[in-house]
């Protein structure tokens, strides 16, 4: 019967590769000749080869995974591609060449990216920070680890997540930072228990005997180690049952309770055998401890026998390196029991490969021990001559070690000069396209621009100082007092921008201040005012000649002290943001009518910007007209008009009574009107200019219909951007009597206190 194999079930036998490869191998057989395409196939032959490298037998999985990889890369199959290359890498953990394995992972990572998959990108990451972990490079090996934590977040995998927490449990435990790996590993066991993942609960206790061992903690390695050895043969899972006795031999081992180790280690290689459990690594591992045991029971020879087993498993791998470190354990039993030839040919062995290599720590243990032989066959002359030998390889060693360290210095600091290059070019080009973005909103040529331009600049210089900005409507008050906020150390904090004209007289107190819940009626939370919004940032008080008299000591008194006292409030709290006040009204008139307090007015006039009219400074208007163009073209997605020089000289006899904000409200006008993609006089005759108003004035409103009257007031109060007190000057109205009217045709949603 044909069988389909899903995703989920892939993850499943990828499980059990890594917890009974030979329960898979069984399973293996029974699926593969009942699967029913190529894709199925080739993923149980993946999966085949994985179970393959958790036995060590990587020769025959790099093989395989080979052919895999001929397919998909023909296939394009990205993901097939990540996988085989994770394969391939650990296939080469034990290779002399260990750029090989580094370079699989690279491809790896390239293809999984390529493949959207998340959990496969994940999967790249850990075994990335695996292979760090491996280098002791503990800087990249933790940075992979905490990419692959962060993506597991993401996909919440909890069978991912139970990898990683191992990983990093056995990462700091590699890096000595035990309490960390402690942490992590808990948090494993706790999400194993959860999962019901026997296998991988069994890890655990095999890798927290490891860490106990590490911190003295025998008794308590000694319990869990027993506890997981019946778990684990309660559950029949005889690899982890394997691995857990091995540990409990080494543990006694490590005690120097020689005897109960050589018995544990020997039930462990009888239960191997009995399994047909292959794995080299795993029979190095425990040949060369049976040696150990045998060596201090003074039963040299038979620890000679073990040593050349292992020496055969090791050459099994290609691991030449190990291989040559086992024979010269060997080499020193063999001096032992006077096997001196055979010591002899063994030493030199090692010594021209460990010198053909570089390995000098190695290299000075092997011309130590060849000067024992000699010191044996009492040929002392060559015992001297030999360990004379050891000091230019330890001065080698040293000048190699320095000079590794002095050219990974070197390449740590190039990195760090091109990271602050790039940083310093980043800063340049952000601040450069930042002061850009800020100075275009108030653009100019005019020698009166630049003033003004300047007068900010000095103002941001100083994010203490109360500046008062003075201008017409219409001049861009509120762009410069962003402009000084932005340019200050304060940028990083709020800007909190008030109309005070807009707000009601009754409410001022409330909103500058704040309030607290049920202080009044309708207070049903309490409310941060004005002042403490700005905190650490700048306060900008917009049309501050409209603020009532009686609010004005209120507020010299909170800028004096620093302190406001919120409505219902009995404790005063400290605030510090800049003030920045605006008026298109003449204070100094206002002091002369005791319509504006003196003592006020030399508080906020610490620095005054004053912004000339447009018709004052015409040499802007031409660029003023590019800027806006530009922009509207952009929004619009349009060509940038052409501006023929009669566009530009008629443009200049107006007198602009608005300023700029009448100049953008022209051209986003003509963008709508002037279908043409050059502005030439003929465009103007669409706009109503040569100093004539948009909009009736009062002595013509006497005399309009109702219908026209509202009319004419709301493209007043459009043209104001809601600003009562100047559509009262635009209709030569006082603003009393524009209220009036607002009210009697229910305007004031077009107000910005209606607003």
């Amino acid at each position: 019967m044909k069988q389909s194999i899903d995703e989920q079930a892939v993850i499943q036998l990828e499980h059990l590769t890594e917890a009974d490869p030979m329960q898979f191998m069984l399973q293996y057989e029974a699926l593969f000749p009942n699967v029913s395409s190529e894709t199925e196939r080739n993923t149980l032959q993946y999966l085949y080869a994985r179970a393959l490298v958790t036995m060590n037998q990587k020769q025959e999985a790099e093989e395989l995974v080979l052919n895999l990889l001929s397919s998909a890369v023909e296939q394009v199959n990205y993901l097939m591609i990540a996988r085989c290359n994770i394969i391939l890498s650990r296939c080469y953990t034990d290779s002399d060449v260990p750029d090989k394995q580094k370079r699989c992972m690279d491809i790896a990572i390239v293809a999984a990216k390529k493949s959207q998959g998340t959990r496969i990108i994940t999967e790249c990451m850990m075994y990335t920070g695996t292979y760090y972990l491996a280098q002791n490079d503990r800087v990249n090996a933790i940075k992979f680890f905490t990419k692959a934590e962060k993506l597991c977040q993401e996909v919440q995998d909890m069978e991912l997540t139970l990898q990683l927490k191992i990983a990093l449990g056995n990462a700091y435990y590699r890096f000595s930072e035990h309490h960390r790996a402690l942490a992590y590993l808990a948090e494993a066991f706790q999400l194993a228990l959860e999962m019901g993942d026997v296998n991988r609960q069994l890890l655990i206790i095999n890798n927290l005997s490891t860490l106990y061992t590490m911190l003295n903690r025998f008794d308590d390695a000694e319990s869990i180690l027993n506890k997981g050895i019946k778990i684990s043969g309660d559950n029949v899972i005889p690899v982890r049952k394997l691995h857990l006795m091995f540990n409990l031999g080494v543990l006694y081992l490590q005690q120097k309770l020689y005897q109960p180790a050589l018995d544990n280690l020997l039930d462990c290689k009888a239960y191997a055998d009995t399994l047909g459990f292959e794995d080299p690594r795993f029979l190095i591992e425990l040949y060369s401890n049976l040696a150990g045991c045998y060596r201090y029971l003074d039963n040299s020879a038979t620890a000679v026998d073990y040593l050349h087993k292992a020496t055969l498993h090791a050459k099994q791998m290609n691991s030449t390196m190990l291989a040559n470190e086992i024979e010269l354990n060997r080499a020193n039993l063999l001096l032992n029991i006077g096997e001196l030839a055979e010591a002899k040919k063994t030493l030199l062995g090692a010594k021209k490969y460990f010198t053909k290599h570089k390995q000098y720590p190695q290299l000075v243990v092997t011309t130590l021990n060849l000067s024992d032989y000699y010191e044996i066959k009492k040929d002392y002359s060559k015992a001297i001559t030999t360990l004379k030998d050891i000091d230019p390889i330890y001065r080698e060693y040293m000048a190699t070690v320095m000079n590794d360290k002095t050219n990974e210095f070197d390449k740590q600091l190039k990195a760090l000069m091109s990271k602050l290059d790039r940083v310093q070019d980043d800063y340049t080009k952000l601040a450069s396209r930042f002061t850009n973005r800020m100075l275009g909103k108030f653009v100019g040529q005019s020698s009166q621009h630049q003033k003004v331009l300047e007068t900010a600049m000095l103002a941001a210089q100083h994010p203490s100082a109360s500046v008062l900005i003075t201008g017409e409507s219409g001049t861009g008050k509120d762009v410069i007092a962003n402009l000084i906020h932005m340019n200050s150390i304060r940028s990083s904090g709020p800007f909190v921008a008030v109309n005070v004209s807009a707000i009601s007289p009754s409410l001022m107190e409330s909103e500058f201040f704040g309030h607290r819940k049920g202080s009044f009626t309708g207070a049903i939370n309490d409310h941060k005012g004005f002042f403490l919004q700005a905190n650490h940032g700048t306060l900008f008080l917009d049309e501050i000649g409209d603020m009532p008299k009686e609010l004005q000591s209120k507020l010299l008194r909170v800028l004096e002290s620093r302190k406001v006292t919120p409505v219902g409030a009995s404790a005063e709290i400290s605030f510090d943001c800049r003030i920045i006040c605006s008026t298109n009204r003449k204070l100094e008139e206002m002091l002369s009518a005791d319509l504006f307090r003196l003592d006020l007015f030399h508080r906020l006039n610490t620095l005054e910007i004053h912004i000339p009219p447009l018709r004052s400074r015409p040499e802007d208007i031409l660029p003023l007209v590019e800027h806006y163009a530009e922009l509207l073209a952009e929004q619009n997605n349009r060509p940038k008009p052409v501006l023929d020089s009669s566009f530009v000289k008629h443009l200049k006899l107006h007198p602009f009574p608005g300023n700029v904000r009448e100049l953008k409200n022209m051209i986003e006008r003509l963008f709508i009107l002037c279908p043409g993609n050059i502005w030439d006089e003929n465009a103007l005759s669409l706009l109503p200019l040569e100093g004539k108003s948009r909009v009736t004035s009062l002595s013509a409103l006497s005399h309009v219909t109702q219908q026209a009257e509202k009319d004419t007031i709301l493209k007043a109060l459009q043209e104001a951007e809601g600003k009562q007190k100047d559509a009262a000057r635009i209709l030569n109205m006082s603003e009393s009597t524009l209220t009036r009217r607002i009210e009697k045709h229910h305007l004031e949603i077009y107000t910005r206190k209606g607003k």
